[in-house]
């Protein structure tokens, strides 16, 4: 073996190995969210109670997730994510926690491998890829199952930097076309990829230094070449940024009545406070408080730090060009979601910073290294702070960890900082309710309406708990708010239907109501489901139709039994005798 040879096979090595060192450290911190619940946020939803994914990965759960907007998104690559774990672990938990970890474990190794491919610095690589790894607010991220969309995405986001950087070494037709495929797979998993091509475009600048600075025509020119080269990869943004708003028009985030001057005034403070969030990353939750009363003189205050910042690094470009490139990857890359562009349910999340924080940490990063090529006195302080960055991040993300254990914990977490707070009543009187305590349940979910009379699930909530403890008066009252912020949803058109319906002391004109709530239901589900129909045939009893009755019973018994449900198809063979008899079923 050549000296030439074995130096550079000795020096991969040397690289492979710390990335698996860094993927290793990753997953040992992580570690202890494999363990974790799902949570009734989201969870239920993506996994735990969608049937599509609940079936692991089939060619009709496929065929599903690139044909279907589900909550908004249409994410295709994301549903076969959960699919596949569900094929390999079933519906435990662990799998799906296990997954988030082993993605995010990657993408600290991938970053390292990408970052050390461009500027050929070890240290500084190690340490950009590692405190992005163990900052706490990767925690929301990683141990979050609905957060898969930031590990997933992550993943390709890493992948594609890396193939550009061989695309750079060998521009070939197909390295080229690795690209618009890896872009695709991260926007199939989440659209935050839309920033991708000016990503790349900072990193031409550095450490690619693909474009260089003067002003003659040249650099013009150049400029064209570099953004002429990404006009696919630009394309593919520009449409999922269509897709999106398409997909997101008239859902619950965006439908929010906020003037477009004050949406502007929102986006300037908030970049200060995920800034706050990255360097001071204390009292983190799920979600913070809501605040989109514009303060102009905050706002205007806070641009003009922006602006000051921008341009002052700006001025160092030349002989500091990193600083630069970190401010604007952080700038570009939280803009698709900062406040203003984006409305909903909390003034920031930390999962947001996901990919953002990589451009800070890099530009500081390199800072401190050019600092200490400078003045090597500074070397062991400013590698002591960053030993003692490392040691408190990983501190207090496991501390934070912790916090993400069942709903509980997360919920819990949120109401030390909010109390008041109605995602967190509301979702912590769920669960207090799933597990049978019911007074528990009943205190939050009254908290919840008390700071919001308006918010539905807590009134759906309630009406369920009510029908658990025989109170109908009670369920009806809050039933019946449900639907006068939604007048089709279904879940409560049915319960209602059927209270009425079966209740001993229903009123005549009540029992009609029950019918015309049942037949809606029926109206706007397609097809409708088991007990849907049940409840249509129970309605129908109850107003003497009972011939319909027996028709759409048996409908529904053969529905049941399609399903496997025997046990569900025996109880309304039951209640189908009554109707035989010409009489109405009553519990």
């Amino acid at each position: 073996m050549s000296g030439k040879f074995q130096k550079i096979f000795s020096n991969d090595w040397k690289i492979v190995l710390i990335a698996l060192a860094l993927f290793a450290l990753t997953v040992l911190l992580f570690w202890p969210a494999t363990g974790y619940d799902f949570i009734n946020y989201d969870d239920d939803q993506y996994v735990s109670s969608n049937s599509i994914v609940q079936q692991g990965l089939t060619a009709d759960g496929v065929r599903w997730a690139f044909t279907t907007v589900h909550l908004n998104w249409w994410l295709p690559l994301l549903w076969i994510s959960f699919m596949v774990d569900t094929a390999i672990g079933g519906l435990k938990p662990f799998i799906y926690h296990l997954t988030n970890v082993i993605l995010h474990a990657f993408n600290a190794g991938l970053l390292f491998w990408a970052l050390y491919r461009m500027t050929k610095s070890v240290l500084c690589s190690v340490f950009v890829a590692l405190l992005f790894a163990v900052h706490p607010l990767r925690v929301e991220s990683v141990a979050w199952v609905s957060a898969r969309k930031d590990v997933l995405s992550g993943f390709f986001f890493m992948l594609s930097l890396l193939a550009y950087i061989r695309y750079i070494e060998m521009p070939t037709r197909l390295r080229f076309w690795v690209l618009p495929i890896f872009m695709l797979m991260g926007l199939m998993s989440k659209p935050i990829v839309i920033i991708l091509p000016f990503t790349f475009l900072l990193l031409d600048y550095w450490p690619l230094r693909r474009a260089f600075e003067s002003r003659d025509e040249s650099t013009l020119q150049c400029w064209v070449s570099l953004i002429r080269e990404k006009a696919l990869l630009i394309g593919l943004a520009l449409v999922f940024t269509f897709l999106n708003l398409h997909t997101h028009y008239g859902g619950a985030r965006l439908n929010i009545d906020v003037p477009m001057l004050d949406r502007i005034g929102l986006m300037f403070p908030n970049y200060w406070a995920y800034i706050r969030l990255i360097a001071w990353p204390v009292d983190l939750a799920l979600v913070y408080p809501e605040n989109d009363v514009v303060s102009w003189p905050l706002s205007i205050a806070a641009l003009l730090a922006l602006a000051i910042v921008t341009t002052l690094l700006y001025r160092f470009r030349r002989t500091q060009p990193y600083l630069i490139v970190g401010w604007l990857w952080f700038l570009l890359g939280l803009f698709p979601v900062i406040r203003g562009v984006r409305l909903g349910i909390a003034a920031c999340a930390d999962r947001f910073s996901y990919l953002p924080s990589i451009g800070l940490i890099f530009g500081i990063t390199w800072m401190a290294a050019c600092l200490i090529s400078r003045w090597p006195k500074i070397r062991v302080p400013l590698v002591s702070v960053g030993f003692v960055l490392l040691v408190l991040s990983a501190r207090q993300t496991r501390a934070v960890l912790q916090r993400w254990e069942n709903s509980v914990t997360v919920f819990s977490n949120i109401l030390k900082y909010t109390p008041d707070s109605t995602l967190a009543n509301n979702n912590l009187g769920a669960y207090y309710a799933s597990q049978g305590r019911l007074e528990e349940a009943l205190e939050h979910l009254q908290r919840c309406l008390a700071a919001d009379p308006g918010y539905m699930d807590a009134h759906m909530n309630l009406a369920n708990i009510h029908v658990r403890q025989q109170r109908p008066i009670e369920a009806v009252y809050h039933y019946r708010a449900v639907l006068s912020i939604e007048p089709n949803h279904a879940k409560a058109l049915n319960n209602l239907a059927w209270l009425l319906a079966s209740g001993s002391g229903s009123t005549p004109e009540q029992l009609e109501e029950a019918l015309a709530y049942a037949r809606r239901v029926v109206g706007i589900s397609f097809p409708p489901s088991v007990e849907a129909l049940d409840t249509l045939a129970v309605a129908l009893a109850a107003n003497s139709h009972f011939e319909e009755a027996v028709r759409v019973s048996e409908n529904a018994i053969r529905q049941a039994r399609l399903a496997g449900n025997e046990n569900l198809a025996r109880k309304i063979e039951q209640r189908q005798r009554f109707y035989k008899r010409n009489r109405p079923w009553t519990p």
